[in-house]
């Protein structure tokens, strides 16, 4: 983690997820893929989630909508390794 992001890491978790989500719902997969590998986010799935965004854009989908947000804390408790799960929508 970078300098500083020990200090509240729940907090760091959810600041990066919620710069990844928003690239998910810009629905523009070479930002997103391209964003990934610049920044190093540890994404799973991020080739998966770019030929998502490929497929929904051929398929018409104009937006994303984020339904649910959460972190593995809100069940382990744990600081040491943080998971966030997005469920997202497409229309």
């Amino acid at each position: 983690m970078p300098e500083g992001s020990w200090d509240n890491p729940l907090e760091f978790v959810k600041k990066l997820d919620g710069r990844i989500i928003n690239l998910i719902l810009e629905l523009n997969p070479k930002k997103f893929y391209d964003s990934v590998l610049e920044n190093g986010y540890t994404v799973c799935g991020h080739i998966t989630i770019t030929l998502l965004l490929l497929i929904l854009k051929k398929l018409g989908a104009k937006q994303g909508k984020l339904i649910s947000y959460d972190t593995s804390f809100s069940t382990s408790k744990d600081l040491s390794a943080i998971v966030g799960y997005a469920s997202i929508v497409f229309f």
